[in-house]
């Protein structure tokens, strides 16, 4: 078979070879032939451009040259009215000049054209052969591109004048009066035919001085006139000269057609197919025996068995792996419908034979699940799936279907139901609430602590969407994003992780959770075991000891070190804007008196009433902290001095008028003395800066207390 293969795909693979190489040669030649016409048809354009805006111009030239043959008496001014007008008619002319007996002697415009006037031809070398032949031709010649003396480049179209007043055919009657000329804008006459702009083809032109293909290139690459890269020649044709464009595409010729490919690839493609056909015919044996060897490999390895039972002769047929489920071999059982049922476990037979008559009655598939008990006394589950077959009459001629040894899936499934029994057992035993989902968010379990912390029983949880339940609606759409990738994958950013999130109970509360979650996949479905924690009592034991870390446990003012903070901060920001921030520090005057008077109670309710009064003076932005027993500080920002004295002043005497009542009766008044100082930008920072407020205060108390001082 092999050989018969080996030959036959020879001899079909040269035929197609063959054929492809046949093939690739006529699309190519043709492909080629188009891609030169397309070429000649793309550059037929650019050529008469060209030579329809050079003939126009030379036209204006020529004309020029007649019209001072009539008039041969032309004066400065006349000749410019005439050269306005005829530069007018185009933008390709620089300039218009005439040179009687040679010499140059009028230009328009003049200006940018001065130094050409006067300028006699013949001495000059370049231009004098060319100016010669009009003259001795009489006929228009034209130079270039070449560089001019006034600068740039561009085409010289020369044209000489004669005038015809005497006799014919006498000299006076055709006598030589001198040179028009004109320059042709090269730069300009290229951008406007779009040779600028031309990015599919490369295009190359010769022919300098109008000597076609014998003249130098000025316009592109010299190599594309190499006969070897087969370029598309033209002629541009002008009075008194040509010139020769070559033009390639920029890539160059394609070296195969575009469809080449797609030809390999059919030819290939036939190649196999024909291949694959007579290889078909050899290989289908073979995979007939070879089907039963894979049923019989695929059947033992899923423990999957099928058998057929020919109602009409009784003869009942097993393969190889429902004898192994059995635990029989068919050299020394016969299977028949009594030895079937004698093998059925004896309390689960009179459930088989009732599935099995019940699906004959009513000519239905039937499923049952049931135990057999093997010759070696072992008890093995399976799984029976069958249908019939039935004559015109309706009566069952055959019976057919599937065995399934479920053994290992009951033991699973009974494992399963244990560790169930001690999943739950575990769950009510917690106070953290346990929740399991699987992938469409639907709650499967819900524990006793779930019940007291969201609210909902079990009852009403089970069966229910999680993240609708107990997840607040600005929180759900990240979540049920996490939870479709999860559903996908297996995987998701909550996974294998502590984290925070609010929860919402059954009344609405809202109250913070700690979260953590596994998961774990069965028969390719995916689900999620989820505690949750919670932490209500926790934030707010965080948030008493942030307050506590940060404030005066008397006043509730800033203490010391949060307060240097935030100065140090407005100091930096300060010193980086260049912003005004001021500083007011006070005590209680003769705060030791009223302590030994009153004792500290009342000390203390003295303190209060200095932080409470004195916040109520302050802004918003502002900051009030206590730093000492009983000295406080006062941070002003945006603030210059003469602002932060008028609210130590306000602050002063507000508190002066504060009258403290006591249980006996009497009561207790008080006063501050406040020390004021604005931050300097020399300043090294924050001890500079308050030991200048502090030597305000103790000024204040040196001058009698009860005084605002600044520093």
């Amino acid at each position: 078979m092999r050989f018969k293969l080996a030959i036959y795909a020879s001899i079909l693979f040269i035929l197609m070879f063959s054929i492809d190489f046949v093939l690739q040669k006529s699309l190519q030649k043709q492909y080629y032939s188009q891609s030169v016409v397309n070429v000649s048809q793309r550059l037929a354009p650019i050529r008469v451009s060209i030579e329809k805006e050079i003939v126009s111009n030379l036209l204006l030239i020529q004309g020029t040259a007649n019209y001072i043959s009539v008039h041969p008496q032309i004066s400065e001014q006349e000749f410019n009215l005439y050269a306005e007008g005829a530069l007018h008619e185009t933008t390709l002319l620089r300039n218009l000049g005439a040179a009687p007996g040679f010499i140059m002697r009028y230009v328009y415009p003049l200006l940018g054209n001065e130094k050409i006037l006067g300028v006699d031809y013949r001495n000059l070398p370049e231009q004098w052969p060319q100016v010669k032949r009009a003259w001795l031709s009489d006929s228009m010649m034209v130079a270039g591109p070449i560089a001019l003396l006034q600068g740039g480049k561009g085409l010289i179209g020369r044209a000489p004048v004669f005038i015809k007043d005497g006799e014919p055919n006498t000299a006076e009657h055709n006598r030589f009066w001198g040179i028009v000329s004109a320059v042709i804008d090269a730069d300009r006459l290229f951008r406007i035919v779009g040779l600028n702009s031309i990015t599919d083809l490369r295009i190359a032109i010769r022919g300098v001085d109008g000597k076609g293909a014998d003249g130098a290139v000025f316009w592109g690459d010299a190599s594309l006139f190499d006969p070897s890269g087969k370029p598309i020649l033209a002629e541009i044709s002008f009075p008194s000269g040509s010139w020769q464009i070559a033009a390639l595409p920029t890539t160059g010729w394609a070296k195969r057609h575009p469809a080449a490919f797609q030809i390999h690839f059919f030819t290939f493609l036939l190649s196999c197919i024909f291949l694959y056909a007579g290889y078909r015919d050899l290989q289908n044996r073979h995979d007939i025996l070879r089907a039963k060897d894979t049923l019989d490999e695929a059947q033992a390895l899923a423990h999957l068995g099928n058998w057929n039972h020919d109602v009409k002769s009784g003869s009942i047929w097993w393969s190889d792996e429902t004898y192994r489920i059995f635990g029989v071999t068919k050299f020394e059982f016969t299977p028949s419908l009594n030895s079937f049922f004698n093998m059925v476990h004896p309390e689960d037979r009179e459930l088989v034979q009732e599935a099995y008559s019940q699906s004959i009655e009513n000519r239905e598939r039937f499923t049952t699940d049931h135990r057999i008990v093997r010759p070696d006394g072992s008890i093995r589950h399976v799984h029976e799936h069958g249908s019939h077959q039935y004559d015109d009459k309706g009566k069952v001629i055959r019976s057919f279907g599937t065995v399934h040894d479920i053994t290992a899936r009951k033991v699973i499934a009974r494992d399963l139901l244990a560790e169930q029994a001690k999943l739950r057992a575990m769950a009510e035993a917690t106070y953290d609430p346990l929740i399991m989902i699987d992938s469409t968010d639907t709650i499967l379990f819900w524990s006793p602590a779930a019940e007291r912390a969201f609210g909902w029983t079990q009852a009403e949880a089970v069966g229910q969407k999680m993240h609708p339940l107990i997840t607040p609606h600005e929180y759900l759409e990240p979540a049920q994003e996490g939870l479709r990738r999860f559903a996908k994958t297996g995987v998701g950013p909550v996974l294998d992780s502590i984290m925070e999130f609010p929860a919402i109970r059954k009344n609405g509360d809202l109250f913070p959770v700690e979260r953590s979650v596994s998961a774990f996949q069965v028969e390719g479905v995916n689900y999620a075991v989820g505690m949750l924690r919670d932490v209500t009592e926790r934030k707010r034991n965080e948030e008493k000891l942030a307050r506590m870390a940060t404030t005066d446990a008397l006043t509730g003012l800033l203490n010391r070190r949060r307060f240097i903070e935030l100065v140090e901060a407005e100091i930096k920001r300060c010193q980086r804007h260049g912003c005004q921030v001021s500083l007011i520090m006070f005590d209680a005057d003769k705060f030791k008196n009223i302590n030994d008077t009153y004792g500290h109670a009342v000390g203390d309710d003295v303190l209060i009433a200095i932080a409470s009064t004195t916040q109520g003076c302050l802004r918003e932005v502002d900051s009030l902290g206590r730093i000492g027993g009983e000295e406080f500080v006062i941070l002003l920002p945006e603030t210059p001095l003469v602002d932060a004295l008028v609210v130590a002043e306000r602050i002063r005497k507000t508190i002066e008028q504060i009258e403290l009542s006591l249980d006996d009766g009497n009561a207790v008044n008080f006063t501050v003395s406040l020390g004021v100082t604005q931050f300097l930008q020399e300043e090294a920072g924050f001890d500079t800066f308050l030991k200048r407020a502090d030597a305000a205060m103790y000024k204040a108390k040196e001058n009698g207390r009860n005084r605002v001082e600044s520093a």
